[in-house]
């Protein structure tokens, strides 16, 4: 036997910061012409950097050598625990058939994930008593530097007491996005009434951190339709 192992597959693995994944015999693999595929084993010769490879079941570390069986079992686990933002990690290694090996990289594919809360900035609305007015990007300013627009979700907690809240769409809007908003769909609408100012409560939430709640009072200086 003079022919090292064939390594058939290396697609990477793909996970999240801080999480982990399983790197399986769809993603890793090799053949021997002489030697039982399952039997054919993998050393570990450059270590990730930025995480660790573990044994699911025996949590053995570091792990340094697996069989080409427990990666059909996927039980070879990379795990993420840097804290740093690299998008790229990778090991070096070797697979044998007792006799003949050979060297690849494996790479791994960091996501990151959404952390970063809303920041929101409000400037009051100027409208007269029973005019509908479209809220803009200057009453309601939002801004999320890893989440994108139709994913800033806004529901109304507490809705306005002298008006409704309206979308294109809809009569009465309780959940739109900050897309919705940059795209002009968003409207108060005064209810007529002898009212100087009215407010409601919002929640902005990303879709991953918690909910972050602040109180609007940006419906302020409700003036008479025909002002003295």
């Amino acid at each position: 036997d003079i022919f090292p192992p064939i390594i058939t597959r290396n697609s990477g693995l793909k996970v999240n910061e801080k999480g982990h994944g399983c790197i399986t015999a769809e993603m890793l693999a090799a053949i021997d012409e002489h030697q039982k595929t399952l039997d054919l084993a993998f050393s570990i010769v450059l270590p990730p950097s930025l995480g660790y490879l573990e044994h699911k079941h025996t949590k053995t570390l570091p792990l340094n050598t697996f069989l080409m069986s427990d990666l059909k079992a996927g039980e070879v686990c990379y795990i993420h625990s840097s804290l740093t933002s690299n998008p790229l990690d990778s090991f070096t290694f070797n697979v044998s058939d007792g006799r003949n090996s050979v060297l690849q990289t494996f790479y791994i594919n960091i996501s990151s994930v959404y952390n970063s809360l809303p920041i929101v900035k409000l400037s009051p609305l100027k409208i007269k008593e029973g005019e509908e007015k479209v809220i803009t990007e200057f009453e309601i300013d939002i801004f999320d530097k890893d989440t994108q627009d139709q994913d800033v979700i806004i529901k109304v907690l507490k809705p306005p007491q002298h008006g409704i809240l309206k979308n294109a769409n809809t009569s009465v809007s309780q959940v739109f996005s900050l897309y919705d908003i940059k795209h002009g769909r968003i409207s108060y609408f005064h209810d007529g009434s002898e009212s100087v100012n009215d407010s409601f409560t919002l929640i902005v939430s990303d879709g991953i951190n918690k909910e972050y709640i602040f109180v609007s009072n940006n419906l302020k200086n409700v003036t008479s339709r025909n002002p003295v």
